[in-house]
């Protein structure tokens, strides 16, 4: 999920009775006595039906797991029942999850979203998260409108070979009948060309997957972590993949070979070179379109930034040591894997010790343009270009429209976000914004999710279990109302009665409900039409830095927005109840909506 709320992140609370898990995999936690409270753009939502579990499966070894949250008793969340709260530990940045699930949006492929949440367990703050959806019976009823799914099955270690079928797991627990599949992985198997399958399995939407996994140096969807699924509406299998932390060059060592992949060696994968071969033409351009669209630095390092800027103070409270000296959510004691403050900054520029994210897809984007013949932006093939410019002119990552299998959360950055159960961000310029949409994309806002196991029932055992959760996502908030055509057609004339009391603002951030920052509060984490803005960890609030100054003494014709609806400017600001909430774009502090003239931003 996507989302922004009062520049805060969904809060997840979890709670464990021991602080360490062993991995194995016979051990596993799960229990469906559990509650969820999501809160989320100031508004409270409660499940009291929750599966809650751990995740992963190489990923139980690291310090910080992830784990698994369902939804039951018919409710959603979102259009969504079932998550993954991702920990994503091996991953310095916390960022491959969420870019790769954005540039999957950004083409219009169906696929998981990505947004951020911070999680705790009964009240214990467990850290930053990555929030994503899960390819389930309840995804594919959102995004393909097909209820209880018999033909969705995930693979974790097998071909699209017939002798591989006893790999591949249903996932609709009760279906019995796996005839469709076998069916299809048979004629996978008899097929020496594409030509033998296009009627069957959806080849465009394969080689655009294939062509993300080529330009990412993604090793892990090979034969592992996808799904395949045969859509009704055309009777075509599709591909899906998941599980994106370990690519952009995430797991290497040799980065010059990461960097330096090409498509010869790539191809080699057997399904690859059997479907693409014979069709590399329409593969290139196909390759060559997702360049030129998305996977380019003019494209992604602004995102990368929004990111950045966006998820910083939650990556600095999850380096932060607790009142027992431990950082939040590292529950097996195993494993040290840890990542300063600093390293987090170095992972996500031009860093080759780390190898940082915008290193990564320069350089790859310089060979990728050179293999492929692709006319390539002339600036970023300069190898003597200024690591440390500012892009300030691109297309947005994001679609103008929502696409059907994602979550669309509005933020003050983007015209949409698009999460599919996954992700948020901050820019150096990103402030508190309210939605009540779920995206893949960055949300303003951050909400707060609570999940509460009291008398957990454990289902499995684990010999250090895992007790109630509470999952809360930070609020995001947006504070322009939306104007009606019916209101703005026809005005009345007449306004509401004044209220006597005078609103006295000293900064902008009052204006929509954020107190101004104390005076030792003066670092700059985002920016936006109410200036610039800081975070109190004390309070776990945002502040506002620039301070206002009140012109309404001014000769101010033609400068107040109410004057084009044939109202006038308030002098002093005075501040006046409305019985509807939608006039305009109007400030709303407390339930009051106050007309006022230009504002004045000062540092």
């Amino acid at each position: 999920m996507n989302h922004y709320e009062n520049n805060s992140i969904n809060n997840n609370n979890i709670t464990y009775n021991n602080n360490i898990i062993d991995y194995n995999d016979s051990n596993e936690f799960k229990t469906k006595n559990s509650t969820l409270t999501v809160h989320i753009n100031n508004q409270e939502l409660s499940f009291n039906k929750i599966t809650f579990s751990l995740g992963g499966h190489n990923s139980r070894a690291y310090s910080k797991p992830g784990f698994n949250l369902k939804i039951r008793g018919g409710k959603e969340l979102f259009g969504r029942r079932q998550f993954k709260l991702r920990g994503d530990a091996s991953e310095p940045s916390y960022m491959r999850t969420k870019l790769m699930c954005d540039i999957h949006n950004k083409l219009g492929l169906p696929s998981i979203s990505a947004n951020y949440i911070t999680l705790y367990i009964n009240d214990e703050f467990m850290g930053l998260y990555i929030l994503t959806d899960a390819y389930k019976e309840s995804w594919i009823e959102y995004v393909y409108g097909e209820k209880d799914t018999t033909n969705l099955y995930k693979c974790e270690y097998c071909d699209l070979l017939y002798d591989s079928r006893n790999d591949f797991e249903n996932e609709n627990k009760e279906a019995s009948d796996n005839q469709e599949l076998y069916k299809f992985l048979k004629a996978m198997t008899k097929a020496k060309s594409s030509v033998d399958v296009e009627s069957i399995f959806d080849l465009d939407q394969f080689y655009k997957e294939i062509a993300i996994e080529y330009l990412s140096s993604s090793w892990d969807h090979d034969q592992h972590n996808y799904y395949v699924y045969k859509n009704p509406q055309n009777n075509k299998w599709i591909y899906l993949i998941h599980d994106f932390d370990l690519d952009m060059c995430s797991y290497s060592d040799q980065f010059s070979e990461c960097i330096n992949y090409d498509f010869k060696n790539f191809s080699r994968i057997s399904i690859v070179k059997k479907l693409i071969s014979n069709n590399i033409e329409h593969f290139n351009d196909i390759l060559k379109e997702i360049v030129i669209k998305v996977f380019n630095p003019a494209t992604l390092f602004p995102r990368i930034d929004e990111i950045k800027s966006f998820i910083r103070p939650y990556v600095q409270l999850d380096k932060t040591l607790n009142d027992n000296g431990e950082y939040p959510g590292r529950m097996n004691k195993n494993d040290d894997t840890f990542y300063s403050m600093e390293q987090w900054e170095a992972s996500t520029e031009f860093d080759e010790s780390l190898i940082g994210l915008k290193q990564f897809i320069l350089l790859r984007y310089r060979y990728v343009c050179k293999e492929f013949s692709i006319e390539c932006d002339p600036m970023y093939l300069d190898e003597n270009m200024n690591m440390n410019l500012t892009i300030t002119e691109t297309e947005s990552l994001y679609p103008t429209e929502t696409e059907a299998s994602s979550f669309l959360i509005p933020t003050s950055t983007f015209d949409l976000i698009n999460i599919e159960a996954t992700t948020t961000t901050i820019e150096d310029t990103i402030l508190p914004t309210s939605t009540s949409i779920f995206d893949s994309n960055i949300d303003s806002n951050i909400t707060s999710l609570a999940l509460d196991f009291t008398n957990t029932e454990i289902t499995t055992s684990i010999e250090d279990t895992i007790l109630p959760t509470t999952i809360s996502v930070l609020p995001t908030t947006n504070s322009i109302l939306h104007t009606t055509n019916s209101q703005l057609n026809e005005p009345t004339g007449t306004l509401p009665p004044i209220s006597q009391t005078t609103v006295t603002f000293k900064c902008l951030s009052e204006f929509v409900g954020y107190p101004c920052c104390s005076s030792e509060l003066t670092t700059v984490y985002a920016k936006d039409e109410y200036g610039e803005w800081s975070y109190d960890f004390t309070k776990n609030e945002w502040c506002g830095l620039t301070k206002f100054e009140d012109s309404s003494n001014q000769d101010h014709s033609g400068e107040c927005w109410s004057e084009i609806l044939g109202y006038p400017c308030c002098k002093g600001c005075k501040s006046m109840k409305l019985t509807q909430m939608d006039l305009g774009d109007m400030n709303l502090i407390n339930g009051v909506v106050l007309f006022h003239p230009v504002v004045k931003k000062n540092k």
